[in-house]
């Protein structure tokens, strides 16, 4: 076995030990002849603590076959190890076993993220789409009663959001107005109206994109495939705790997959007794604990959302409209800069490090001559005069700059979900670059008047 392997089936052990959080002597005694048995190093484990679990799947993905039916097997058999399996150790080894399965690998797929403030409890199972996809759609909302009743014999409280959006529309005329007033007050009625409003015409991909993508960081979910998706654990990787998830995206025969997946669950679990909530909501009655309340939380409080960044130069404006926020304090010089570090960030980030030889240097010279003037052209549209823009090539010029507009963004920590990507930011090279996916990156396009992307914009808009 390799090393990236065993050091894989360690991240996924260390995951399952966890899984119930309770550490037993059994549990070490399996793990103990584990590491015998694979001669697994101390150095080994120390990688696997910083390892995620998507990583470690994606890895075993890869091996043949016989490797990853034994990490199943022994999974299997280490979650008995303390004589009962419980149900989040079935959760995750079910995870496992769909994703490194011959048949059902291919429509299974393992994320980790970096776990939220808002966390998508265990007990609950989404149908998610990143676009509309009306065949499928119509199968599922045909077949709900039935999915709903299976899978809350299974434990499991499966979450459609356009029986949840019906719900809400069948309240009487104001009250979800005055409810959001209740869960939000510092929202302006003009803002409350607005959220209900959106609120009730959500459908199963705006939630998938807004919610998920936008405002939980979940940006690889952005284009599945209808699917269900379902948290299956937590991993504890460095400093950071990341929540696991399983998504299967829905072929073939609905139902028959739905049986087969919880008849293969509940076989692991040792106890008969499957613990279902009876709260249900009634007419004028709205639940606000767990995914409902992760829903309008998520929806009216604007808080660590994943924000799209909208580029107006014609008004020298950025905006993040999925929190309602225009970026103050920066003059278009700034604002230029940070345009041009999202253009250069598309691209790998742009380096300002002086080269030590003449021919290095003749060729970086080229790169910041042609990074001045599409700098330039940027503070151009931006309303200011181009032959007086600022120097990017003077560090003494650039860096204040680019401080003001890291103090100016952090003052966002709190709406923007993982601030740290929106400002620039250097590696180990000295690249300066901006983490932010630029899919999330929009610029007004001066002839139509409408948001384009970044990438696209670029290529209309400008020669560079």
């Amino acid at each position: 076995m390799k090393s990236n392997e065993r050091i894989a089936y360690c991240r996924v052990f260390s995951d399952l030990i966890m899984a119930d959080s309770v550490i037993d002597a059994g549990e070490m005694d399996y793990f103990t002849g584990f590491r015998a048995d694979f001669r697994l190093s101390r150095q080994e484990e120390i990688e696997a603590k910083g390892m995620t679990l998507a990583e470690a799947i994606g890895i075993l993905r890869e091996s043949d076959k016989e490797t990853r039916e034994e990490l199943v097997s022994r999974c299997r058999a280490l979650s008995v190890s303390d004589g009962f399996c419980a149900r989040l150790e079935a959760l995750l080894i079910m995870g496992v076993a769909r994703a490194l399965d011959d048949l059902y690998g291919e429509v299974s797929h393992i994320y980790s993220f970096p776990k939220n403030i808002f966390d998508i409890p265990t007990s609950c199972l989404i149908y998610i789409e990143g676009e509309p996809a009306e065949c499928v759609d119509n199968l599922v909302e045909r077949n709900y009663r039935g999915l709903f009743s299976e899978f809350r014999l299974g434990g499991f409280e499966f979450i459609y959001i356009p029986e949840i959006i019906r719900h809400y529309r069948e309240a009487e005329p104001g009250l979800m107005e005055r409810i959001a007033g209740f869960i939000a007050p510092q929202l302006s009625e003009e803002r409350r109206r607005e959220g209900v409003e959106k609120l009730l015409r959500m459908t199963t991909y705006e939630f998938t994109k807004d919610i998920l993508c936008n405002k939980l960081g979940m940006d690889s979910l952005r284009n599945t495939t209808p699917a269900f998706f379902l948290k299956i654990g937590t991993s504890f990787v460095g400093d950071t705790i990341y929540s696991n998830y399983l998504k299967m995206d829905i072929e073939g025969d609905l139902m028959r997959d739905v049986h087969e997946f919880l008849d293969e669950f509940t076989s692991m679990l040792s106890s008969d007794v499957v613990i279902v909530s009876n709260n249900r909501e009634q007419h004028n009655q709205f639940l606000y604990a767990g995914f409902y309340k992760l829903l309008l939380d998520m929806h009216l409080m604007r808080r660590n959302v994943r924000s799209r960044i909208f580029i107006n130069p014609y008004k020298e404006e950025i905006s993040f409209p999925d929190i309602d926020t225009v970026l103050h304090g920066l003059h278009r010089r700034e604002k230029a800069l940070y345009l041009t570090m999202l253009v250069m960030s598309s691209r790998g980030g742009v380096n300002f490090a002086s080269p030590a030889t003449s021919r290095q240097r003749e060729a970086y010279d080229r790169r910041m001559n042609k990074l001045q003037e599409m700098y330039r052209h940027f503070y151009g549209i931006f309303g200011g005069d181009k032959d007086k823009a600022p120097d990017l090539r003077q560090s003494d010029i650039r860096r204040p700059m680019l401080s003001l507009i890291k103090r100016q963004l952090g003052k966002l920590s709190g709406q923007l979900l993982n601030i740290g990507d929106y400002v620039v930011s250097k590696d180990k090279d000295n690249t300066l670059f901006i983490h932010l996916d630029s899919s999330l990156v929009e610029v007004k396009d001066g002839m139509t008047g409408d948001m384009v992307p970044l990438t696209e914009w670029i290529k209309t808009s400008s020669q560079f």
